[in-house]
This record gives C-alpha cells, structure tokens and sequence, in this order.
C-alpha cells in the first residue's frame, strides 16, 4: 500500500485550506475518493488522474473535518512551470468559491494567492518544508 501524506497549507486571510498530495498510486488515487467530496457532497471524479502531471479539484470539503479547500495531486515530475501552472487553477477556484475578483489593475491580493500556492507545491514537491 502507498503512503497517504496529505500536506496541509493555510493561506490565513483567505477561508480555504490547501491540501497537496503527491503520488500516482491506484491506492493513493483510491484514498482521495474515500476522504474528499465536492461541498455538495458528491463524489469527486479522478477521471484522468492516470495521464496528467498534476490535478486540482474544485473546492473540496475534507471528510474528517469538513473544512473547505482545494486539493492537489502531484503525480509526475514537477517543475516550477507545472508548480505555477496549478497554483494558478487552485488560485482560481479559492478566488471564485469566495466571490473575490481581480482584474489586470487589481491583482496583487491574486499575485500572493498564486505566490503561496505555488511555493506550497514546491515544498511538498521537493520535501524541503518551511519551519
């Protein structure tokens, strides 16, 4: 069986969480469905896992402790650009879940969101963690 580590990140002024998981696993991949849902509560579709670098699902509730977030799944090789690529999605979704919007003149709350998010996967990518 393959280790299940989930890291949790908090962006402290924004009320999500951000969980990043890295693996490939079938049983990993098994996991996620068992301990995420959709805040709907239904279930998430990994459908596609199998053939990407990297995944973020839309605003997740944990099972254990019903707290919002995004998940992300890092499943190959990442590179600062694939780090970036998702930070950016899961930027996107905690933005859009929290009606906060920004635009070209007004991104710099948007620019720390993908800022944090981005040396969030990097960390877990690397396992060099902050103190």
């Amino acid at each position: 069986m393959s280790k299940f580590i989930v890291h949790e990140f908090d962006p402290v002024i924004y009320p999500r969480k951000v969980w990043i998981i890295k693996g490939s696993s079938k049983d990993i991949i098994s996991k996620i469905k068992e301990n995420y849902r959709s805040p709907e509560d239904e279930y998430i579709s990994v459908d596609g896992v199998d053939t990407s670098k990297a995944c973020v699902w839309n605003v997740m509730e944990n099972n254990d402790a019903k707290r919002l977030g995004v998940l992300i799944l890092l499943t190959e090789n990442v590179t600062v650009g694939v780090a970036a690529h998702e930070a950016i999605h899961a930027a996107n979704r905690i933005c859009s879940d929290c009606d906060i919007h920004y635009d070209c003149d007004n991104d710099e709350h948007y620019a720390y969101l993908v800022q944090f998010i981005t040396d969030s996967i990097w960390q877990t990518w690397t396992g060099k963690f902050k103190d």
